[in-house]
C-alpha cells in the first residue's frame, strides 16, 4: 500500500509557504517546542523536512492527470511505516490544501478515505487530550494506525 495523499489544487502552491505552515502545525499537534520545517524544492519534487523525518511532494501540472485544469500534488512519507513520517505527510498535504484552497483525495484510506479539506484533517489531528504521534494519528481515524 502506498503511504501517500493526493491534493488537488487550483494553482501550484509555494513550497516555502507550505514549509512555514508545516513546522508550527506539527509542533502544535504534538505540543512540543517549535521545530521549523525546511523544504528542498527541486523543480517537480519537494522534500519537506521536520526534525529527522521527511515527506516527499511530487507535482503534476494541469493536463497530466484526470483532474482537468488543476494541479495535483502527492505527499508521501520519506521513510516507510514510521509514525512521525506519516504524520508529517498528512500535515504537509493539509498545509498544501490550506495554502491554495485545495482538496485532499485519500484513495489509500490513510485518513479514513474520501475527500477532505486541510482544515478538516487538522481539526481531527488536534482532537483529544494526549498529543503523542500515535494519539494524533488515531484521532485522524485511519484503520492503518496501530497495526
Amino acid at each position: 500500500m502506498a503511504v501517500e495523499l493526493a491534493v488537488v489544487c487550483p494553482e501550484r502552491p509555494d513550497s516555502e509557504q507550505v514549509a512555514r505552515l508545516v513546522g508550527p502545525l506539527i509542533s502544535m499537534i504534538l505540543r512540543c517546542p517549535p521545530v521549523r520545517a525546511l523544504v528542498d524544492d527541486d523543480a517537480d519534487i519537494w522534500t519537506v523536512h521536520w526534525g529527522s523525518v521527511s515527506a516527499v511532494v511530487d507535482q503534476l501540472p494541469p493536463g497530466r492527470h484526470e483532474f482537468g485544469e488543476s494541479w495535483v500534488l502527492t505527499a508521501a512519507a520519506g521513510e516507510g511505516g514510521i509514525d512521525l513520517s506519516l504524520l508529517l505527510t498528512i500535515v504537509t498535504a493539509a498545509a498544501i490544501a490550506i495554502t491554495v484552497e485545495g482538496r485532499i483525495i485519500d484513495d489509500a484510506s490513510l485518513v479514513g478515505g474520501g475527500n477532505h479539506s486541510g482544515g478538516e484533517l487538522l481539526v481531527r489531528a488536534v482532537g483529544g487530550h494526549e498529543r503523542s504521534v500515535v494519539a494524533a494519528l488515531t484521532a485522524l481515524g485511519s484503520h492503518v494506525w496501530g497495526q
